[in-house]
């Protein structure tokens, strides 16, 4: 006898949608927020006020989320995207809204956040150019393709120029992109391109699968860029020092290595930083995430001493390069809260990853500093380590925010936070 089975009823896809919405507000992603039967959507490339038709292409329990089909009624802030690429290309989201615009949004989102925090008026933002900004781009390749991914896709879009990058790097760019079959040679991964002080251009590459040995030989001799790392998995096919030097500084870097892709941006970020922690030679700085050295080797010279603290081991030994007798890099968890500091440390500078830092800030927050900066990528881990500070007694004096990644939602934030009389 056969035994009867029981096939479980495949779930039902939920049916995609298209309609006219209007856009009352802008989410902290950049997409406008509308809603369509009592449900919340967003809404990419739209500005409020705006009427649009738009279709959804994911649907969650609470939201919807819809791609833009056709504005019907646009907004005055609305302009023509300067990039050709722009509705391919997923590097940028706020190529349509007018730069100005974009800062206003920006603002919006900052001041809402301090205002949760019963925090200060902000002062006014850190700006530099709304385009050729960027000295550093990674780019995806597969089978002799490379490019930038397309928005919500790991698709390659292969494109000769981004208007976003500063032009040796941009330069560098369509050079690559004239060459691309020398990718042939490879299977896929990455490509990171960096400009240097000097407008010099290194390459460091990625990939999901060693190549032959052969294969790898043909790839660098077709090159038309000098590559000064190549990895596949953890291992390394291919180091030799790049000797760059991070624009208007003494900080060197290999193409691999975290540094702010807005070096104009950076160079008023690092001053902003500077005035606030009101230096002298009798203070002990700490600088947590130090990475590099970025805030270390700026600040050194107006303070006796300074501690940087990092994680990468590499980055700590490059840091360590470029230090004077006054500034000692160590390598230590700052996630680990059993962390411990040494005791003379009377000021702070800490730059954390999007993650933020609320296991370091507990710790800050029971020592006797006197004035902690703190510089985030991330306006929602900021605010929550912000309360903890100022739970353990600090008080926040000042705030502003750099805008660092213009033409996308992404923002640079940053709070002086000083112990209360």
């Amino acid at each position: 006898m056969s035994r009867l089975r029981v096939y479980k009823k495949a779930k039902s896809r939920p049916q995609q949608w298209q309609d006219e919405l209007t856009i009352t507000r802008l989410s902290d992603d950049g997409r406008g927020v509308a809603k369509r039967s009592g449900k919340v959507v967003f809404v990419e490339r739209c500005l409020p006020g705006e009427t649009v038709i738009a279709r959804s292409y994911r649907t969650n329990k609470r939201f919807d989320e819809a791609e833009l089909v056709a504005v019907t009624e646009s907004s005055s802030q609305r302009i023509g995207p300067p990039c050709r690429h722009y509705n391919d290309c997923g590097g940028c989201q706020l190529q349509h809204m007018d730069v100005n615009a974009q800062r206003e949004q920006k603002s919006r989102r900052f001041a809402d956040m301090l205002s949760r925090l019963d925090g200060p008026d902000p002062l006014p933002p850190i700006v530099g150019e709304a385009f050729g900004y960027r000295h550093r781009i990674r780019l995806a390749f597969e089978k002799g393709h490379v490019g930038l991914k397309a928005a919500r896709s790991h698709a390659i879009v292969p494109i000769p120029e981004c208007l976003i990058l500063r032009p040796a790097l941009a330069e560098a760019m369509n050079t690559l992109y004239q060459h691309s079959e020398s990718f042939s040679a490879l299977f896929r991964g990455e490509i990171e391109l960096v400009e240097g002080q000097g407008g010099e251009v290194a390459c460091a590459l990625s990939l999901t699968k060693k190549p032959t040995a052969a294969a790898l030989s043909r790839f660098l001799a077709s090159f038309p860029l000098p590559v000064s790392l190549v990895v596949a998995g953890d291992e390394v096919l291919r180091f030799e020092e790049a000797e760059l030097l991070y624009p208007d500084s003494d900080l060197r870097f290999e193409p691999s290595d975290f540094t702010q892709v807005n070096p104009d941006v950076n160079r008023q970020l690092l001053a902003q930083v500077g005035d606030w922690l009101a230096l002298t030679q009798e203070d002990w700085l700490l600088d947590a995430f130090s990475g590099l050295g970025n805030f270390s080797l700026a600040l050194a010279a107006q303070c006796g001493r300074v501690l940087g603290l990092e994680s990468d081991v590499e980055m700590v030994a490059r840091a360590r390069l470029s230090a004077p007798a006054t500034v000692h890099f160590e390598q230590a968890d700052l996630f680990d809260p059993k962390l411990s500091l040494p005791e003379g440390l009377n000021k702070a500078v800490i730059d954390p990853p999007r993650a933020g830092a609320s296991a370091l800030c507990e710790k800050l927050a029971a020592m006797p500093l006197q004035r902690i900066v703190y510089v985030s990528c991330d306006p929602a881990t900021l605010e929550r380590d912000a309360r903890i500070l100022m739970a353990g007694g600090f008080r926040l004096d000042a705030a502003r925010w750099a805008d660092m990644f213009p033409q996308t939602h992404h923002m640079e934030s940053v709070l002086l936070f000083s112990a209360r009389d």
